[in-house]
């Protein structure tokens, strides 16, 4: 039996890298916030984001994705830190 008909035809080429600096990384979502500004869970920010504690996303672009500004969480951390 072969096996011929599961191996692919051309070789995938590798996915373009988003650059570390640019317009690209000017939008976060919810785990770049996590890792780069805020030590709590993504239930815990999801639960501040509908109690008002901190900014709606800038970009919404289903349920599930959500994109701020870095200007918009380094401004909202600026005015709320304790």
């Amino acid at each position: 039996m072969s096996v011929d008909h599961l191996t692919p035809r051309r070789r995938l080429r590798p996915t373009a890298t988003v650059p570390a600096s640019g317009p690209a990384r000017e939008m976060l979502n919810l785990r770049d916030i996590l890792r780069e500004f805020l030590p709590i869970g993504s239930r815990t920010i999801r639960r501040k984001i509908a109690q008002g504690k901190f900014p709606p996303p800038d970009l919404r672009m289903d349920s599930k994705i959500m994109l701020w500004r870095r200007g918009t969480v380094e401004r909202w951390l600026d005015e709320n830190q304790c």
